[in-house]
């Protein structure tokens, strides 16, 4: 492995000429690549790949696959992976990318949440709190030959589906950190599918250790059948 690691870490101080082969290269040693001193230079070849993929109009083609290679190599680096991994959850991304983007970060919680399950609760807040309107039609393939097609709305809910189904190993392996993501991912939905009005009726109540305050979300209209949240 060590030839083709020197090759992805050299060749990727200048990704532009042959950014595809430095992808497939990626694709071949994410998996194979166990010394911990090449997988040290294979996690910042890939984090140059997606940094240049970041500056691509199209996302598909470098910087979505590239966000899964930075995922696999995130414990090697946490600080500059997640730092990297972040702009993913940035409304400007979000705003041109977010439904091919966030599924392949999401896709990759499992990983995300062993090496940084800090990060994995900000992956949670911004998937739930989200909302694609749109239905334009998005390729799940980007082959010309078995062109598989999905929309935008369902790609996010993809994200969500993952998310869900990774949560009951996420409570079990890290209680604090899942219960901040169920809680962030519950106001996120909340705010998206049900807004709180602006001025709501706050009511004051005086306890043992002094005044509480209740502000109704009417979820006893819309949550009265309580069933998984995607």
């Amino acid at each position: 492995m060590a030839p083709w690691g020197n090759l992805e870490l050299k060749a990727s101080r200048n990704p532009a000429p042959i950014a595809g082969v430095l992808r497939m290269l990626a694709f071949l040693l994410t998996d194979r690549v166990k010394d911990a001193a090449l997988r040290g230079d294979l996690c910042l070849a890939v984090r140059e790949l997606l940094t240049y993929g970041y500056t691509l109009d199209d996302s598909r083609t470098i910087a979505t696959p590239a966000i899964g290679f930075v995922a696999d190599t995130l414990a090697t680096d946490v600080g500059a992976s997640v730092h990297l991994l972040s702009q993913v959850l940035t409304d400007e991304r979000f705003g041109r990318f977010g439904p091919g983007e966030l599924p392949a970060l999401a896709r990759k919680i499992g990983i995300v949440a062993v090496a940084a399950p800090d990060f994995a609760v900000e992956v949670n807040r911004s998937t739930y709190s989200r909302e694609v309107t749109d239905n334009r039609k998005t390729s799940l393939s980007g082959s010309r030959i078995l062109n598989l097609t999905s929309n935008a709305k369902q790609d996010l809910e993809s994200a969500r589906w993952s998310l869900g189904e990774y949560f009951p190993r996420f409570l079990t392996e890290f209680p604090v950190e899942a219960t901040k993501a169920f809680l962030a991912a519950m106001a996120g939905y909340v705010a998206r599918r049900h807004p709180i009005p602006e001025r709501p009726d706050v009511h004051v109540i005086e306890g043992p250790a002094g005044a509480v305050q209740l502000q109704p979300d009417h979820s006893f209209i819309w949550a009265h059948e309580p069933h998984p949240v995607r």
